[in-house]
C-alpha cells in the first residue's frame, strides 16, 4: 500500500514515545496509523503506551511522519483525513 500525504509535518528524530499519565488521554483506533518499515529483518514491538502517542501527535488537518528509529517511521494521517467518507483503514505494518 502506497500513502499519500498531501502536507506533511516530519519531526525530529527519534522522540520518546512514553506518556507517564494516560488518564483522560483517548488510544489511537486500528487502522488510523502506520508503522513504516525502513528495514524487514526488523520488526519493532510496541507498548500499547504508543497508542496514546499517536493520538497526542495526530493534527487536525496535516498528516505527520515520525521517525521512532532508523529502520521504523510512524505515519499518522490527520483527523480530517480519518474522518473523511473515502479514508480506507492503514495496514498497521508496512514493509
Amino acid at each position: 500500500m502506497s500513502i499519500s500525504c498531501g502536507a506533511l509535518a516530519q519531526s525530529a528524530p527519534y522522540p520518546n514515545t512514553r506518556i507517564e499519565n494516560t488518564q483522560g488521554l483517548v488510544q489511537a483506533e486500528e487502522g488510523t496509523y502506520q508503522f513504516i518499515i525502513h528495514d524487514s529483518k526488523v520488526m519493532p514491538a510496541f507498548t500499547t503506551n504508543i497508542l496514546y502517542f499517536i493520538e497526542r501527535e495526530r493534527k487536525q488537518s496535516i498528516d505527520v511522519a515520525i521517525p521512532l528509529s532508523e529502520n521504523v517511521t510512524l505515519f499518522i494521517p490527520s483527523r480530517e483525513k480519518i474522518n473523511s467518507e473515502n479514508f480506507e483503514a492503514l495496514a498497521e505494518m508496512e514493509l
